[in-house]
């Protein structure tokens, strides 16, 4: 199993991997400013791809990269398995959050045993498993972005194996 793959899975609680099958084109990055309840669209994506895409401006990875402004942990990890972000200070954090989480002890689900959390909005009542993940989830998160952004700053994270597209939209809907 790849660093990537065994990381992924913390965000899950472990009950699956967030690396999916290989594919032709990965979204790296999108921005939706769609309006709700109207019909006026506002999007941005970056997509990578190894061949030509009919849709949009291909563009440099330096500049795919400086329009990334936010990281989605449902995505990362499949992007660093596939190689397309290739930084050195990513993929050095990867293996620093895996060794973190090879040497964490989760324990048993133990429906007895609870902890009081505090998510951000109110204290909330978890097993000591669910506590662990959280926390462990905390502490990968911290690594990673610190990795990610390191390599984003230097110009590193993109891949120059790929092809990335800029794909924008701005305008009302032409749907009925």
């Amino acid at each position: 199993m790849s660093n990537a793959r065994f990381v992924s899975r913390v965000f899950t609680y472990d009950n699956a991997d967030l690396v999916y099958p290989v594919r032709d084109e990965y979204v790296v990055f999108h921005k939706n400013k769609n309006s709700f309840g109207n019909r006026y669209e506002s999007f941005d994506q970056v997509i990578a791809t190894k061949n030509q895409h009919p849709v949009g401006n291909e563009i440099t990875p330096e500049q795919a990269a400086d329009l990334i402004t936010v990281f989605y942990w449902t995505e990362i990890f499949n992007l660093i398995d596939h190689g397309i972000f290739t930084g050195p200070a990513t993929l050095y954090a990867l293996e620093s959050a895996a060794l973190l989480v090879k040497n964490t002890e989760i324990p048993q689900e133990d429906p007895k045993a609870m902890s009081s959390v505090w998510n951000g909005m109110v204290n909330a009542r978890v097993t000591n498993r669910v506590k662990t993940y959280m926390d462990l989830q905390g502490r990968v998160t911290s690594i990673m972005t610190t990795g990610l952004s390191a390599d984003r700053s230097n110009n590193k994270l993109l891949s120059p194996d790929w092809r990335y597209y800029r794909i924008t939209q701005s305008g009302w809907s032409q749907s009925t």
